[in-house]
């Protein structure tokens, strides 16, 4: 089994094009495979809904500035080896987009249960996984791939601008190949 690590970035304030979580692989020898991506609702105050879209998508390239979070990568088994000193995560970090995999409609405010309206019905709710590959369906779907050798990662990245914001996880295991 393949090593599995999360990151996340707790409180990440929406902005109309901006990185909210990313991962990024420039190992020649390592892959990295993206399993599942969370948003979620960490908004404790009331705000003004605000309707964009939260995207899933492959970056490219390189990445830049922004707030390295490498060091807050979180292992799911102690034993496993350490992560490839080219292997990066991080937030507000400047990246080059590629192909759109997802466009998950939200409003980042507080939902009011008993209206039937947009603002509620798309604000995102605690646990939000917006990608899941399917770790039951072993060889029918692929996860988000990093290639080694190839400058290329996924992130999590926002349309919204607004003061609120969210909470982010990305799931990913590491192996030779």
């Amino acid at each position: 089994m393949a090593n599995t690590w999360r990151v996340n970035a707790e409180g990440v304030t929406l902005a109309n094009g901006k990185d909210l979580l990313d991962v990024f692989n420039n190992s020649a020898a390592r892959v990295y495979r993206v399993y599942r991506m969370f948003a979620i609702n960490s908004i404790a105050t009331a705000g003004i809904g605000v309707v964009g879209y939260v995207n899933v998508y492959r970056i490219i390239t390189s990445v830049s500035d922004g707030t390295d979070l490498t060091t807050s990568i979180i292992t799911h088994d102690t034993a496993n080896s350490a992560l490839s000193a080219n292997f990066s995560a991080g937030t507000n970090r400047t990246v080059t987009l590629s192909s759109l995999f997802r466009r998950v409609p939200v409003s980042p405010d507080e939902a009011l249960l008993l209206t039937v309206d947009w603002d509620s019905i798309s604000t995102v709710v605690a646990w939000c996984e917006i990608w899941m590959a399917g770790y039951g369906s072993a060889g029918i779907i692929e996860p988000l791939t990093c290639r080694a050798s190839t400058a290329e990662g996924y992130c999590i990245y926002s349309t919204i601008s607004t003061n609120l914001g969210l909470d982010c996880e990305i799931e990913f295991t590491d192996s030779a190949s």
